[in-house]
């Protein structure tokens, strides 16, 4: 009786740990949705017809305007920095 409880368990847990790999496999997994810029998402930048802010699911280039701004540094120096909105 032990030994087949014993058995059960096992070959329970190989099957559950092939299920949790199955499941993070990036060919199988599924594809999530991101709209950084949408009105439920975004803050400071908000997607509208005249700000041309990349679209859902599309790439977003950090080094352009209005995420790279350019301000003072501590010393009066000119700086850039990295505007990611108050989220």
């Amino acid at each position: 009786m032990k030994r087949g409880l014993f058995l059960f368990a096992v070959l329970f847990f190989f099957a559950a740990q092939t299920a949790i790999i199955a499941q993070v496999d990036p060919d199988t997994a599924m594809k999530a949705s991101v709209d950084r810029f949408s009105m439920d998402a975004g803050h400071l930048f908000v997607r509208d017809t005249t700000n041309n802010l990349p679209g859902p699911n599309e790439p977003i280039d950090m080094d352009m305007e209005p995420f790279r701004s350019f301000g003072l540094g501590p010393n009066g120096e000119y700086s850039a920095y990295y505007n990611f909105d108050v989220m």
